[in-house]
């Protein structure tokens, strides 16, 4: 639990959590047991950890051809991941999207976190690189799930964009600044529902 994007997401709720004892309380939901393939129902006592009471049956029963089944394949590779010891970023996504979920806290903190957790959300699907579930298929869906605990702003993700937009797009570190082509993104943007105002710029690699 030594990962910097964790860090980074107990330091957006210093006051609201305790760092500690969540982190304790994210291990005891894992255990040493693993965790199955085929859909999030690992070791009992682990499927709180992968938010199984927070899913409802649309994602967690999702067939082939449903809207929602991209969001069935990412949590079930996450629930196969996340319990191997080389895996710590799927581990680290997980106890992110817990935080995210669980955690009472308004607006701002909320879309802080949302933005932090779509970074470690690409950084999952960089090194995974999961069969058959490209970015492109789930970053929307996963957009949206996060937008559902915000009320005033909105997660978008900018998969299609091909062409680095200063409007609402920075350039991640070690990016070409002469390029205007974007590789990949590296996080989601947040924008205000209302007005449409971008608040946090999509961070991509051109």
């Amino acid at each position: 639990m030594n990962d910097p994007a964790i860090r980074t997401l107990l330091d957006a709720l210093a006051g609201v959590v305790d760092a500690e004892a969540l982190k304790a309380e994210m291990r005891a939901y894992l255990g040493d047991a693993p965790v199955a393939s085929e859909k999030p129902a690992p070791a009992e006592g682990s499927g709180r950890f992968l938010l199984q009471d927070i899913l409802d049956d649309s994602i967690l029963g999702a067939k082939s051809g449903d809207k929602s089944f991209p969001l069935r394949l990412l949590f079930s590779e996450l629930a196969t991941r996340a319990g191997e010891q080389k895996e710590e970023t799927a581990f680290t996504l997980l106890c992110a999207l817990n935080v995210y979920f669980r955690v009472d806290a308004d607006d701002e903190v909320k879309m802080r976190l949302g933005h932090e957790v779509s970074r470690l959300y690409y950084r999952f699907m960089d090194e995974a690189r999961p069969e058959g579930l490209a970015p492109v298929q789930v970053s929307g869906l996963v957009a949206a799930l996060l937008s559902t605990e915000l009320s005033r702003v909105r997660l978008e993700a900018v998969d299609h964009a091909a062409t680095f937009d200063s409007q609402t797009h920075e350039r991640a570190p070690g990016s070409d600044p002469a390029s205007g082509t974007v590789r990949r993104p590296l996080s989601f943007l947040c924008r205000v529902t209302q007005t449409g105002m971008v608040r946090i710029k999509a961070s991509v690699a051109t």
